[in-house]
C-alpha cells in the first residue's frame, strides 16, 4: 500500500544491511511530497500495518475494518449512475 501510493518503499537504503536495519529500528515517516495529498486515515492505517511490534501490528481483519475503507464501502452502496 505504501509503495502503491508513493512509488517508493518505506525503508529503502543503498545496501541490504542498511535497509534491514532501518526496517527493524527506524520509525516510518511520510516525508515525501506525495504524502501531502494522502489522507491522515490512510497514513494511520499504513503506520499500523508496518508497526514493528507484532503484538500490536494490525491483523488483516483489523485492516479490513479500518475507517479508511469506510468511504470505499460507502461507494459500493451508492446507486449506479443511469
Amino acid at each position: 500500500m505504501y509503495a502503491s501510493l508513493s512509488g517508493s518503499l518505506p525503508f529503502d537504503k543503498k545496501t541490504k544491511a542498511e535497509t534491514i536495519r532501518e526496517t527493524i529500528e527506524e520509525l516510518l515517516y511520510f516525508d515525501l511530497p506525495v504524502w501531502d495529498n494522502i489522507s491522515l486515515q490512510c497514513k494511520e492505517l499504513i503506520y499500523r500495518m508496518l508497526n514493528k511490534d507484532p503484538l500490536t501490528r494490525y491483523t488483516l481483519a483489523q485492516v479490513a475494518q479500518h475507517q479508511f475503507f469506510d468511504s470505499v464501502r460507502h461507494l459500493d452502496e451508492s446507486p449506479s449512475p443511469p
